[in-house]
């Protein structure tokens, strides 16, 4: 393995840390909103309620986010839109926590 391969894969392992975190009760490997909507595609109001609990839950196990400022599930057609805004657990008194927005669609 040559150090550029191998300085490779520690970057990846770091960012993999990063997003979903070391020691958390719930690993997220995808997204649930396409199974969700297979399920529950035929009545919009009802995916969008089991899908915006199921992902406010899912972003608190796996400590993703401790607090949601604003998190928003709008659907138009099978193009799902979301936008999030929440902060991260403070990790030192000193340092306000890490701020995350995320504004997107999704095509079911």
């Amino acid at each position: 393995m040559s150090s550029g391969d191998a300085l490779r894969q520690v970057n990846d392992a770091a960012h993999e840390v990063l997003i979903r975190g070391m020691s958390s009760a719930l690993k997220i490997d995808e997204s649930p909103f396409r199974k969700l909507f297979k399920a529950f595609g035929a009545d919009p109001k009802k995916f969008l309620g089991v899908a915006w609990i199921l992902a406010v839950c899912d972003l608190k196990q796996s400590g993703s986010i401790e607090a949601i400022d604003e998190f928003s599930l709008t659907l138009a057609g099978t193009t799902l839109r979301v936008t999030l805004v929440g902060r991260r657990h403070r990790r030192y008194t000193n340092v306000d926590p890490y701020e995350i927005r995320v504004q997107g669609e999704l095509e079911l």
